[in-house]
């Protein structure tokens, strides 16, 4: 019996998803996203990262050159990737706007101006660069050309070249003059499969509805630990704060995700709210003491290793 090599191992999986490439580009296109999200989280989560140790900074010299490039195209890759995780450059931005409303040190409230203002730049410049290699590229017509491939490559039922009344039924509902419940009429079980698709698959129907009520049930009991963490603090009015602004931007995540559907597709897309674990994540990192109880610990464990055997036990077999 000969060892299949990698290239049949790519062809049975063509052979059995006849859209594996467009799936492993959409697949490979979130986890670039993700991991440049992570990055900066990371940062946000470590007091004695290199963000909060060159915002910081009084004097400059040319060795912070490479850290103020760095932190300006993790924040303008960020803000060029998939709109979901704009919520971590809103996290970022309210994270630093608190550090300088709660800085008492007129002179040092400067250099956060200073500092700032000098990773805006690079961001800046980060755009103007993308525009500049999208007009070399595209010229003034990238809109057309867009439309162009489009109407290549897209399935019949979302060719723009297709007659409206042949479009998929899901597909920009509201150009097509649908309202926001048209959506829900569409896909009466959008919330349910948003939820299956964040902690689990769509095209998974042999896993137990225990999985996903146990998922459900730690991130909500983790979640509320970091809640009663936070306020219980003395004196942590700031942190208070930006609890509530990370919840609303975790709400307002999903509420992204049903506008998305009602934009582009109804169908749920689950990992529109991946970004909620990074904010999550982060305001964990800022009541550390909850990790010194053993329960939460121990309810931390326990959802890493249901989701890390969901992926090995289903997850990775799926697609073989």
């Amino acid at each position: 019996m000969t060892t299949p090599t990698f290239e049949d191992a790519v062809s049975r999986i063509v052979r059995k998803d006849p859209r594996f490439a467009e799936r492993a580009y959409s697949f490979l296109k979130d986890a670039l996203d993700f991991t440049i999200a992570f990055a900066i989280t990371c940062l946000l989560c470590n007091p004695q990262s290199l963000l909060y140790r060159i915002v910081e900074k009084k004097k400059l010299c040319r060795r912070d050159i490479p850290a103020f490039l760095l932190l300006g195209l993790l924040f303008g890759n960020i803000a060029l990737g998939k709109q979901c995780y704009l919520a971590i450059l809103a996290l970022s931005f309210f994270v630093l706007l608190l550090r300088l409303i709660w800085q008492k040190d007129p002179l040092q409230k400067k250099v956060l101006w200073r500092n700032y203002l000098i990773i805006v730049g690079v961001f800046l410049a980060v755009f103007a660069f993308r525009a500049g290699f999208d007009i070399a590229h595209y010229g003034t017509e990238k809109s057309q050309v867009k439309e162009a491939v489009a109407i290549q490559y897209a399935d019949y039922d979302k060719n723009p070249s297709t007659p409206t009344e042949e479009l998929n039924p899901s597909w920009h509902m509201y150009s097509r003059g649908y309202t926001l419940s048209d959506v829900f009429a569409e896909n009466p079980d959008w919330f349910a499969m948003s939820y299956k698709s964040f902690c689990g698959l769509l095209q998974d129907h042999d896993t137990g509805a225990w999985y996903y009520w146990c998922m459900g049930l730690l991130y909500l009991t983790l979640f509320a630990g970091i809640g009663i963490a936070t306020f219980r603090q003395p004196d942590n009015l700031q942190g208070k704060i930006r609890f509530v602004i990370c919840t609303l931007l975790m709400v307002g995540e999903l509420a992204a995700s049903i506008v998305n559907s009602w934009l582009i597709e109804s169908m749920a897309q689950g990992r529109y709210l991946l970004p909620c674990i990074l904010i999550a994540g982060y305001l964990a990192s800022t009541v550390p003491e909850l990790f010194q109880k053993k329960i939460y610990r121990t309810l931390l464990s326990i959802a890493g290793i249901l989701s890390v055997g969901y992926f090995g036990l289903v997850g990775i077999p799926l697609f073989f």
